[in-house]
């Protein structure tokens, strides 16, 4: 892809960093509802301990809550308020998410003016903001839902131009990103499955007779990387509080 970027573009990305940033200092994040409850894990990791917490489970799925835990460590070594601490994490993220929306535009050839008006959307939807400056782990899937889809497009290029190391590493990347998804929100667990099925269909029928067994083990690579880390996070769960489960919000999840 050619990181040609227009001036409009950058323009576009440093006010909405700006507008960001001045989100950040000046808006108290709202505490309440499922709030609470993460505050709470992330307390409870912060104070007692990862397996404390798998114990005590099953909880919420653990990485947003890992996410709380490691701004209130850092709100204890600098004496920033953890929640404002967690703002920035939310510019962080609202960054890396528009510049994987940008770069998903490009692939998709949109014109400039298009671009412009999307990102400009993107950095003031109420909805994208409310959930990046209060307590709520729907930001954090995001960017990854962006990689997601950005991967499994390399992950086809690299096939079809015979880069096979990069296959193999886009392979990785992505059932690690769909790992990541579902220990983020428990409901990825399930669509990963219905994703790879489709995505690998797309796959064998558009890949010569050659390149099968490349294809095959980056199909293995890429569940290898989604099953390991989520079976492994259920098994814990399993041995430590009696539950093979990612959360404890009932298999509906």
């Amino acid at each position: 892809m050619n990181l040609n970027i227009p001036r409009s573009i950058i323009l576009v990305f440093f006010i909405s960093l700006l507008y960001w940033i001045y989100l950040a200092l000046t808006t108290s994040m709202n505490i309440s509802c499922d709030a609470i409850g993460y505050e709470e894990l992330g307390r409870s990791l912060q104070s007692k301990g990862f397996f404390y917490y798998i114990q005590h489970g099953p909880s919420r799925e653990p990485l947003y809550p890992m996410l709380i835990s490691l701004s209130m460590h850092l709100e204890s070594l600098s004496g920033l308020a953890y929640t404002k601490i967690m703002a920035f994490f939310g510019v962080i993220t609202l960054m890396i998410s528009q510049g994987l929306l940008y770069g998903i535009l490009r692939i998709l050839n949109i014109r400039t003016g298009i671009c412009v008006g999307v990102l400009i959307y993107f950095g003031l939807s109420p909805a994208l903001l409310n959930t990046a400056f209060s307590l709520y782990s729907e930001i954090t899937t995001l960017p990854i839902i962006l990689g997601i889809i950005l991967t499994s497009h390399y992950l086809w290029i690299h096939l079809h131009n015979n880069r096979l190391k990069y296959a193999y590493i886009a392979s990785v990347l992505l059932g690690l990103l769909l790992a990541s998804a579902a220990l983020m929100k428990a409901v990825f667990e399930v669509a990963a499955p219905v994703f790879f099925l489709i995505l690998f269909i797309i796959l064998a029928k558009n890949i010569t007779t050659q390149k099968r067994i490349h294809f095959l083990l980056c199909s293995t690579l890429a569940l290898s990387m989604f099953y390991i880390p989520v079976t492994t996070y259920k098994w814990l769960n399993y041995k430590l509080n009696g539950n093979y489960v990612i959360t404890n919000r009932g298999s509906w999840a």
